[in-house]
């Protein structure tokens, strides 16, 4: 199956910048940023965001500033580690690439 990687930021609309959090890489056949966005539960997303330093605890919902960007390209394989991050409540393997240094808190 593909794997797609998706970019993680924060947008801060007062000052116009962007704090990216890192990326994730999901395996699945789709290829639109919505599509794959939509494939992921509230709690996937919150696995996503404790791993990329964005929040403090899966338990917390996602900041509504958050910013999604799907690569043009998809991965092979060999780039991302045999085994993922987590499994998604849908069944898609989900690996999470924070960024050194990505603590806000």
């Amino acid at each position: 199956m593909p794997l797609c990687e998706i970019s993680v930021a924060r947008l801060f609309p007062d000052n116009h910048e962007y704090h990216t959090h890192g990326s994730f890489v999901i395996d699945t056949s789709l290829n639109t940023q919505d599509e794959i966005v939509a494939l992921l539960s509230d709690g996937d997303m919150g696995r996503i965001g404790e791993k990329l330093d964005v929040i403090p605890h899966s338990g917390y919902p996602m900041p509504p500033n958050m910013v999604y960007g799907l690569s043009g390209f998809a991965l092979n394989p060999i780039e991302v580690p045999p085994t993922p991050t987590f499994t998604s409540d849908r069944g898609y393997k989900v690996w999470a690439k924070p960024l050194p240094d990505n603590r806000l808190w």
